[in-house]
């Protein structure tokens, strides 16, 4: 439980990061977080370092999704934006269907085995979003350099924060979504 509620709370970070980044190359280095994560709880008996495998784990997942989310709103017309969240959150109820099938399966060949296919998946996404639209790419760069050219400034995460802060509806949703991560789980709000 406390390493959900670590995650959880570093995941709030994970929305600065995909407004900073590269939304792309964030979820990269999400997949390749999760399968180093993954494949090293394998082969530690350290609580702490399990623990801490784990929030990795977790805040990574957290901070692909939100990059997923935002690369989705920023490469996606208002039109087809609500079919491809909705596509979205049915592809995670799937995952959640099958999942926990799959794992038990490859449990009962290996207690790790799991955790082992938790890393390969990860990593087989990593080809899929280092390739992506090359159009999609194109444009998302024209547009970098036309922010750059307006040399528009993006607040660092202290003055996010202060942001946050005075921003009450803001502040609620934050303060809800971090509390349903701890009440439902990390697979309710995907």
């Amino acid at each position: 439980g406390g390493s959900l509620f670590a995650s959880t709370l570093l995941g709030l970070y994970g929305g600065f990061l995909a407004d900073h980044f590269d939304k792309r190359r964030l979820m990269m280095l999400s997949c390749f977080a999760i399968s180093i994560s993954a494949l090293l709880v394998t082969f530690t008996s350290y609580l702490l370092l399990v623990c801490f495998f784990l929030v990795m784990i977790d805040a990574a997942l957290t901070v692909r999704s939100v990059a997923l989310k935002a690369l989705l709103a920023e490469l996606l017309t208002v039109e087809k934006r609500t079919g491809a969240f909705s596509m979205n959150y049915t592809l995670i109820n799937v995952a959640f269907s099958i999942g926990p099938l799959l794992s038990a399966a490859a449990f009962s060949y290996h207690h790790a085995a799991p955790l082992w296919m938790c890393a390969m998946f990860a990593l087989m996404a990593t080809p899929l979003l280092k390739n992506g639209d090359k159009t999609n790419a194109t444009s998302a760069h024209a547009d970098a350099v036309s922010m750059s050219q307006q040399r528009v400034t993006k607040p660092n995460f202290r003055q996010t924060l202060i942001d946050l802060k005075n921003d009450q509806r803001l502040v609620f949703f934050t303060l809800g979504s971090v509390l349903t991560q701890i009440v439902f789980g990390r697979f309710v709000s995907g």
